[in-house]
C-alpha cells in the first residue's frame, strides 16, 4: 500500500502564490481556496503561506470564513491597513458573493432585499428581534432542470450582496429567512442528512459560498478597483453536473448599480422606516 506523503507547507504555499489576483508595494488581493483559514498556528493559513513566500510583513484586513472562498484584501503596510479597515467601517467597500443555494419551493424564492436582525449564540448566528441590524441583497439568477434529490429539492444560484457585515450572515440569511441554505454549508445546512444523498453526492461535501467580486479605493492613489475571481472548480462542477442556467450577467458598471441600491437601503435604515423600505420594494 502506497504511503500517502502530505504537501510540504513551502509546496502548499507556493500554490497559493499563484492566488494573488493583484499586487503592487501597497496591497494584495487573494484568491484564497475554500477550507483555508486566515491565519492559525503552524502556518496552515492564508496568513502562514503569504510568510512563507516572502510576505512577511502583512495585515489581514478583514476575514472570510474557512470554508468559503474567493476575494481578500490584504495589506502591506500599516497605513494601508488603517484605510482599508476605515474603508470597511464605513461600508465604503463593496462585495458580491455567489453562492449555490438548496430549496424545496424555487418558485417562492424570490429577488430582494433580507432585512432580519441577527444575534450570536455561543458559536452560531441566528435571527433575533434584538440581535444586530444585518442587510442583504439577493438576485437569484439560475435553477437546476431537474430535482436534485429524492425530497424534490433544487438547486438555484444566487448573487448575494452582503450591505453589513455581520458574523455567517449570508449563511444564516440563506438558511434561515430564504428556507435555502447554502449548499454544503455545515453549520446552518439541512440537519441529520446531507441534502437527501449523503455521500453519493460528492457536491454536498463542500460550501457553495464564493466571494466573487470586490470593489474598494486604492489606500494609496484613492483609484477605484475592481477585481473579479472565477468560480472555484466545485461550483463549476455542481453547475455543470446539475445543469443551472443562469440567466445573468454582470453589467458593465456594476459596481456603480451595486453602490446606489447599498446607500438607498442604509438610507431607509438609519430613519428607522423600515416599514417604507419594505413598501418601496413592493
Amino acid at each position: 500500500m502506497q504511503k500517502h506523503i502530505e504537501p510540504s507547507l513551502h509546496e502548499i504555499a507556493s500554490a497559493i502564490s499563484t492566488c494573488i489576483l493583484y499586487q503592487d508595494e501597497h496591497m494584495l488581493v487573494v484568491n484564497k481556496p475554500s477550507g483555508l483559514v486566515m491565519s492559525a498556528p503552524g502556518g496552515r493559513s492564508l496568513s502562514g503561506m503569504l510568510h512563507e513566500v516572502g510576505y512577511s510583513s502583512h495585515y489581514v484586513v478583514h476575514r472570510l470564513d474557512a470554508l468559503t472562498s474567493g476575494l481578500v484584501l490584504i495589506a502591506l503596510n500599516k497605513a494601508s491597513a488603517a484605510d482599508l479597515c476605515r474603508q470597511f467601517r464605513e461600508r465604503e467597500i463593496d462585495k458580491v458573493y455567489e453562492a449555490v443555494l438548496y430549496t424545496t419551493h424555487p418558485s417562492t424564492i424570490r429577488n430582494g432585499y433580507l432585512t432580519h436582525r441577527l444575534a450570536k449564540q455561543g458559536r452560531r448566528t441566528q435571527c433575533a428581534v434584538e440581535g444586530q441590524t444585518a442587510l442583504s441583497l439577493v438576485n437569484v439568477h439560475g435553477e437546476s432542470l431537474n430535482a436534485f434529490d429524492e425530497y424534490g429539492g433544487h438547486l438555484v444560484q444566487a448573487s448575494m450582496f452582503p450591505i453589513t457585515g455581520r458574523t455567517h450572515q449570508l449563511r444564516v440569511h440563506a438558511a434561515s429567512v430564504m428556507q435555502a441554505p447554502i449548499l454544503g454549508d455545515p453549520k446552518y445546512g439541512l440537519q441529520g442528512k446531507t441534502f437527501g444523498l449523503g455521500r453519493k453526492e460528492p457536491s454536498a461535501q463542500h460550501m457553495h459560498l464564493h466571494a466573487a467580486k470586490i470593489c474598494f479605493h486604492h489606500p494609496s492613489t484613492g483609484k477605484k478597483i475592481v477585481i473579479s475571481a472565477p468560480l472555484p472548480l466545485h461550483m463549476k462542477q455542481t453547475i455543470a453536473r446539475h445543469e443551472i442556467k443562469s440567466s445573468y450577467e454582470w453589467p458593465v458598471g456594476s459596481e456603480d448599480m451595486i453602490r446606489g441600491m447599498k446607500e438607498e437601503v442604509l438610507w431607509w435604515v438609519v430613519r428607522g422606516k423600515k416599514s417604507e423600505l419594505l413598501r418601496s420594494l413592493g
